[in-house]
């Protein structure tokens, strides 16, 4: 799960400790040539997901790109219209997509370096009960970091470790 800890959604939800910092990148096609860094943003079509924070983030980063945003509903018709060049790019979390481009074999590549850092913690509907839960998860979370857990889960889904990042 990738739920950015931000202010806009902290007046709906509780979250728990952050859990990791994401990052947002930039993937293409596999092949694809037009876009290699985000100085390449000029007068490109860029898909984004539907209630993710990540065209915000790019946004805040690169306020003076010049782009087309096409928002989708889900990532497997973005993978599809990447792939095909239908679209020039895909703005999403780094973790998700390398995970996913390794686990489904998905003709696409991360370009550029990330940025914008997002915390990343599980939100809960604000009640007393939810509290007490997310308490016990901060602890197990804490835990995972100490014991170095969390680092060897994250080194096994996406090859670098979150914690360090």
């Amino acid at each position: 799960i990738n739920f950015a800890a931000t202010e806009e959604r902290a007046k709906t939800y509780n979250f728990t400790d952050p859990y990791y910092s994401s990052k947002a990148v930039i993937a293409t096609a596999k092949d694809g040539a037009n876009i290699q860094s985000l100085d390449d943003l000029e007068g490109k079509k860029l898909a984004s997901i539907m209630g993710t924070n990540f065209e915000n983030v790019l946004k805040e980063n690169y306020p003076e790109e010049n782009y087309e945003l096409v928002i989708y509903e889900s990532v497997d018709v973005v993978y599809t219209d990447v792939a095909t060049g239908k679209v020039d790019g895909f703005i999403y979390g780094r973790e998700q997509l390398m995970a996913q481009i390794s686990e489904r074999d998905i003709p696409l590549q991360i370009v550029g370096e990330p940025f914008g850092d997002q915390p990343v913690a599980l939100p809960f509907q604000k009640t007393e009960e939810n509290d007490a839960l997310i308490s016990e998860i901060n602890q197990t979370i804490e835990k995972l970091k100490e014991n170095g857990a969390f680092s060897e889960i994250s080194l096994k889904w996406f090859d670098i470790d979150l914690l360090e990042e």
